[in-house]
């Protein structure tokens, strides 16, 4: 009889709490801007305001108050090979300091950086650029320049770097890896399995207030370069396209662009995208 009671009361409540599941009619969408050409990242501002930006360098803000769309700048950027202006995040004290960290692929320079800006109301003030970072990348041939930028609830910036290969060719869309002389476009061993390459990695920073960064404590190598560039965080990516960082525990989750291998043979299992986490 006792037995009778328990299960009685376990389904009694089951069943409460079935009844009390909210109606899925507490959910809309709702279109805030369209016509976006290759959006990239999103950033939401203390004040509420949405910061987003496209591939060929604009950065917009969709302001929540008034509805509108406005133009905040327009970075010169080399748009060819998957370059572009690939991430930005806006500073951890943005209230106070107006800094904006813009990743994008220059002309002015055959490779990738990271410069900090400063916000003036709606308008991204491009005379105040501070040069944080930048590395050197092959233009040869195609691809793989990533580029999602995130800032850890402790203040360190987060940099999603790309291997900088070609992934076809003589490879098939499996390993990248060809030693022949003058083939380094194709072959990832520069890069990605380079300790002393900034490219195909995660990098963790911990940016200053005169635009200079420092080294955290935990990334891979010591902080005086010995075994590697101190920078790196995470190594052997081939394209950590778009990163996210938990703020609650620092976990950061990024999305790993798989081979293009089409099917399993005998050089090894078909591309796979990975989810990862560090």
């Amino acid at each position: 009889m006792r037995l009778v009671r328990v299960l009685g009361g376990l389904l009694a409540t089951c069943v409460l709490v079935v009844a009390e599941v909210p109606q899925d009619f507490r959910y809309r969408i709702e279109v805030l801007a369209t016509d976006i050409p290759r959006p990239m990242e999103l950033e939401v501002a203390p004040d509420g305001r949405v910061f987003y930006n496209d591939y060929y360098g604009r950065l917009k803000i969709f302001r929540p108050e008034t509805r509108e769309i406005v133009e905040a700048g327009k970075l010169t950027v080399f748009e060819e090979q998957e370059n572009g202006f690939l991430g930005f995040a806006v500073d951890r004290d943005f209230e106070e300091s107006q800094f904006i960290y813009l990743f994008y692929s220059p002309v002015d320079y055959v490779g990738q950086r990271l410069s900090r800006f400063k916000m003036s109301g709606d308008l991204l003030d491009l005379s105040s650029e501070t040069m944080v970072l930048e590395f050197a990348e092959q233009r040869r041939r195609c691809c793989h320049h990533a580029g999602s930028v995130e800032f850890a609830p402790d203040g360190c910036l987060l940099i999603s770097t790309g291997d900088n290969t070609f992934p076809g060719a003589d490879t098939g869309g499996y390993a990248p890896i060809d030693e022949r002389p003058d083939q380094f476009p194709i072959d990832a061993q520069k890069s990605s399995a380079n300790t002393h390459d900034l490219r195909g990695k995660i990098l963790r920073i911990r940016p200053l207030l005169d635009g200079s960064y420092e080294i955290p404590d935990g990334n891979l190598f010591p902080k005086d370069g010995s075994g590697g560039r101190p920078e790196i965080f995470v190594m052997g990516c081939r394209n950590p396209w778009r990163m996210s960082v938990d703020q609650e525990t620092g976990i950061v989750y990024w999305g790993e662009v798989g081979p293009d291998a089409g099917g399993d043979s005998e050089r090894g299992p078909r591309g796979y995208d990975e989810i990862n986490q560090a």
